[in-house]
């Protein structure tokens, strides 16, 4: 388990990010169509991103796929239980 703390902490941390930052959006829009899209669609360009800053910008970082699998895999599961939570 020791080896996968990093990842959990990714799925943690990018659940969070999607469920209240979509919960925020969706009490603050009438239009809801997209939101639960733009949100995940967002969290996941920025996890990508910040991957390939940290390989590009750092010297002591690197570029992880798994790294933004958890990211993916825990904004899924947030944008689930946001639909669940937040049903029209």
């Amino acid at each position: 388990m020791p080896g996968f703390t990093d990842k959990i902490t990714h799925f943690v941390f990018y659940f969070g990010f999607v469920f209240l930052w979509g919960n925020a959006l969706l009490l603050k829009t009438q239009n809801r169509k997209n939101v639960f899209l733009k949100v995940f669609t967002t969290a996941i360009l920025v996890g990508a991103l910040m991957e390939i800053l940290q390989e590009t910008l750092t010297k002591n970082r690197t570029f992880d796929w798994l790294d933004i699998l958890a990211n993916s895999i825990g904004a899924l599961v947030g944008i689930f239980i946001l639909r669940i939570v937040r049903k029209p």
